[in-house]
């Protein structure tokens, strides 16, 4: 029963790794055909620009309305994949501990919670930085679009303001500055980016300093190492949770003491 279970188990882990894997294909291809996009956009733009060529004008029109909507689209596709990528691996996570107890065998169900708690802190790790490497390339992305589209529409502006085509592109240009400053003033993926790698390096610490039995886990018992081990993390955990609530408050409360805000 135990080696039917555990080919069971087995079967998932390769499907979940394998549909993992298909995320991240697809995460690249997105990401390639967006900076694709951009890229053809600036140069249909500064060869307007600067051969003034007629021809040029509707591409660089339309080309703007795409710049926006894979603005747009990309924003979506990165937070919707970091939350599935989130649950794939939160999945993997607990079928490498339930194949990992059947292996072992019948331990006693406190040493092994604690046990599974401490081989999950890696994969919770990786987690964190997953969703803070996807933040930081949005932010990334945010505002470069911010600077190349305030370059792109001043040039138009001050070099062909007597074209309406020049216009109405400068002013789709300065449309989707807009949209991507107002969306990284307000969701602060950057700062939300930097809190997430904060915590992962905090956490990768106290699991390094329970391996090596020092600063808090010394002269300590295998089972009081784990369980000191659990409660720092997860005060860790708690204090970035808090961080995420002050990004959420109002400008005027957000750098209160908690104990203030009601």
């Amino acid at each position: 029963m135990t080696t039917l279970q555990g080919v069971d188990v087995d079967d998932h882990i390769s499907s979940i790794e394998a549909e993992v894997q298909r995320e991240r294909s697809h995460r690249k291809v997105h990401v390639g055909a967006y900076l694709s996009t951009v890229l053809i956009l600036l140069a249909l733009v500064v060869s307007a620009v600067v051969t003034g060529a007629p021809s040029l004008v509707p591409l660089s029109t339309y080309g703007s309305c795409v710049l926006v909507a894979a603005v747009i689209a990309h924003t979506g596709y990165l937070l919707a994949q970091r939350d599935k990528l989130v649950v794939l691996r939160s999945k993997l996570s607990r079928l490498r501990d339930k194949r990992r107890d059947l292996l072992n065998g019948e331990v006693r169900l406190r040493t092994a919670a604690y046990t599974r708690y401490r081989d999950g802190i890696p994969d919770m790790v990786e987690a964190y930085r997953l969703r803070a490497g996807v933040l930081r390339r949005l932010h990334n992305t945010l505002q470069a679009v911010v600077i190349a589209g305030s370059v792109a529409a001043a040039t138009l502006t001050a070099a062909m303001i007597a074209a309406d085509w020049a216009r109405w592109v400068a002013v789709v240009l300065m449309a989707a500055v807009a949209v991507c400053a107002g969306l990284s003033g307000s969701f602060r993926f950057r700062e939300r980016g930097l809190h997430l790698q904060h915590t992962a390096n905090q956490i990768e610490r106290e699991l390094r300093a329970a391996e090596l039995r020092i600063c808090d886990y010394q002269a300590k018992t295998d089972e009081a190492v784990l369980l000191a081990l659990a409660v720092n993390v997860e005060h860790i955990r708690d204090e970035h949770r808090q961080r995420e609530q002050q990004l959420d408050q109002p400008a005027e409360l957000r750098y209160l003491p908690l104990d203030d805000r009601g």
